[in-house]
């Protein structure tokens, strides 16, 4: 909606320039005021909540699916597994990409779609088997399967995301991803907090936070994070991919806390953060 308001602002103000309107003709767009979107930033993310290492886990685990099923749950978790957009994934996973040996792990180099960045994925196991597994293409989700044609590719993507996400949202219910989502949404300026499973929130971008979460928790600096995604700077790392949750937030503090000698051998402090 934001998004129209400002096109609808800008065709508006182009119209008066263009036409060289004046008086009664002349429309007055001055005194209009953008809708803000007054969420916090906790409630705009949380729809992309992304999965634990355990639900990835529990996905891959996953038996009795149908071939549709199956595919699009491969396609999940080797976006979870790779970091990248939907929109490069067909590469990703086709011969076309050369895998090259950098000090002995198998890497794969690209320049990205929508960037033009280029990206270096380590060949994790599982993504190379799901990799050697559709060799031949996909046979329910054809638009992932790689064709020299950027434009044509990108087409075939959107008509079909739907259709993936779907599917995507009844593995995971099957997987029994359903623990409780709440975030918040603004319709004009009216906000409302909803609360959903995860299965019913999920989505193939889901997979790309999903990797950069994991990465941060389990350690890995934002640095090396952005050689993977191929983003060029910290503050979409920061603001769009890396969840923080209060649970996080506090192992960091305690962490810190422990650790520093300081605070240990405080008159005041030391008691409550020694070390058991």
């Amino acid at each position: 909606i934001r998004e129209m308001e400002k096109s609808l602002k800008f065709l508006i103000e182009y119209i008066n320039r263009s036409e060289q309107r004046e008086g009664a003709d002349y429309i007055d767009i001055r005194s209009f005021v953008q809708t803000k979107d007054n969420r916090k930033k906790e409630d705009k993310q949380a729809k992309s909540e992304p999965l634990t290492v355990e639900e990835v886990t529990m996905l891959w685990n996953l038996k009795e699916l149908t071939p549709k099923e199956e595919e699009a749950r491969d396609i999940f978790v080797a976006q979870c597994l790779c970091g990248q957009r939907i929109s490069d994934l067909p590469k990703v996973l086709s011969d076309e990409l050369e895998i090259t040996t950098i000090d002995g792990v198998e890497c794969m180099t690209y320049r990205t779609r929508k960037t033009k960045e280029t990206a270096v994925i380590p060949l994790f196991p599982i993504v190379k088997q799901i990799r050697e597994k559709y060799k031949g293409g996909f046979k329910h989700f054809t638009a992932l399967n790689y064709v020299d044609d950027s434009e044509k590719q990108q087409s075939s993507l959107q008509m079909y995301n739907q259709y993936l996400n779907t599917t995507i949202r009844r593995v995971a219910e099957k997987a029994g991803l359903d623990r409780p989502v709440t975030y918040g949404e603004q319709v004009g300026v009216k906000k409302t907090m909803h609360t959903e499973p995860l299965y019913s929130v999920m989505h193939t971008h889901t997979a790309r936070h999903t990797f950069v979460s994991i990465m941060a928790r389990l350690g890995i600096d934002k640095e090396y994070i952005k050689i993977v995604t191929a983003h060029t700077n910290d503050a979409i790392i920061d603001k769009v991919y890396l969840h923080v949750t209060p649970e996080d937030k506090g192992r960091k503090l305690v962490g810190a806390l422990l650790k520093n000698d300081n605070l240990k051998g405080s008159v005041l402090f030391g008691d409550t953060t020694a070390t058991p």
